[in-house]
């Protein structure tokens, strides 16, 4: 097991809607959009206040080996066995990544300040078009759907 820890979190104006970029004690990182913790609240039935278990998903998913092919991916299973699968993989993440000096406070409360019921009905709508097969995400964080099966 390999244990790294935050070392600095910044945000970055690399994609429309800029960026964390997170920066681990060992020269490594990971970014990811901002709206990334409000889709896999909507994606996998999570607690969109629940930034914890949120943030601990979005870190630890690099560090583990998920094919779209495998049986427990989320569009390939139930939403409950899927979020099941999904924590223990990220739980059992051969990489553990530590925040003891609370660098990811910022996303916690960015996360929080833009959550709306609205926007989380909206994203939980688009996944279960997705399950439904109505539409095909272009991007992991991107859906095109179509004009007739909107509400």
């Amino acid at each position: 097991m390999t244990d790294i820890i935050v070392k600095n979190v910044t945000r970055v104006s690399m994609l429309p809607n800029g960026a964390w970029m997170v920066e681990y004690d060992d020269a490594s990182g990971h970014g990811f959009p901002p709206e990334t913790l409000a889709w896999r609240a909507a994606e996998y039935g999570i607690d969109p206040t629940d930034t914890a278990t949120l943030l601990e998903i979005v870190l630890h998913e690099p560090h583990v080996n998920l094919q779209h092919t495998d049986p427990t991916f989320l569009y390939n299973i139930d939403q409950d066995t899927a979020r099941k699968a999904h924590l223990e993989r990220v739980g059992a993440s051969p990489t553990r990544v530590s925040d003891p000096h609370g660098h990811l406070d910022r996303v916690h409360k960015h996360h929080l300040a833009a959550h709306t019921p609205e926007a989380h009905a909206e994203k939980v709508w688009m996944v279960a078009q997705v399950r439904k097969g109505n539409h095909a995400p272009h991007h992991r964080h991107q859906m095109s759907v179509k004009p007739k099966e909107r509400r």
